[in-house]
């Protein structure tokens, strides 16, 4: 990842050069992206190909235990995981899946190609939680802590439909620490991270 970023980095300096854009950056703000949308479209089956491997077996471990987590329903996962009940968001429904939006967010990683829009969507999916809580609580309810936070997320995890988390995740997260072109917060990231391998694994 770090060799493919560099020659993403390459190939926009050259851009600039060639071009002679001037004193302004504002043109790099759109030759960045598509140069770097352009190569890992590219690259992208044999980069997935890779991680897909590596964590093969920790991902299968994972699908085992989701296969059986998922048989409980989501108000006996909450409970287990001691979700407060004002964020539960809980309906008589049997249909209805509390959080989807943030859960489709998740499930989204797996259909992009770039990792920066990987790591959006992770991004989104907190903002979805976030939301999701305001609506059950009519605006009242805020995720001030990783306690009220962490359980949630867990929860999600639970009910995601992704062929290989591990290699979606570490994709993401080799791509922030070797990345210069977005800010690197990656709270959300390192929440599921938590979630799938200290609660959901081990």
């Amino acid at each position: 990842m770090e060799q493919l970023l560099n020659f993403v980095e390459e190939c926009v300096n050259t851009f600039h050069s060639y071009y002679n854009y001037g004193k302004t950056e504002r043109m790099l703000v759109y030759c960045r992206p598509a140069v770097e949308k352009f190569i890992f479209n590219k690259i992208y089956g044999v980069l997935y190909d890779m991680y897909n491997n590596k964590f093969a077996e920790d991902n299968n471990k994972f699908m085992a235990k989701i296969e059986q987590i998922k048989l409980l329903g989501p108000e006996k996962i909450m409970e287990f995981l001691e979700v407060r009940s004002k964020f539960k968001g809980i309906s008589m429904d049997r249909k209805y899946i509390p959080y989807k939006s943030t859960i489709d967010c998740i499930n989204k990683i797996e259909l992009e190609i770039n990792p920066k829009d990987k790591f959006d969507s992770l991004m989104k999916a907190s903002l979805e939680m976030r939301n999701f809580v305001l609506e059950i609580t009519n605006g009242k309810g805020i995720l001030n802590a990783l306690d009220d936070e962490l359980p949630l997320f867990i929860y999600c995890t639970t009910q995601v439909a992704i062929k290989n988390i591990f290699a979606e995740l570490r994709m993401i997260e080799d791509y922030l620490q070797y990345s210069t072109s977005i800010d690197k917060e990656s709270k959300v990231l390192i929440t599921l991270q938590v979630s799938y391998y200290r609660y959901l694994i081990y």
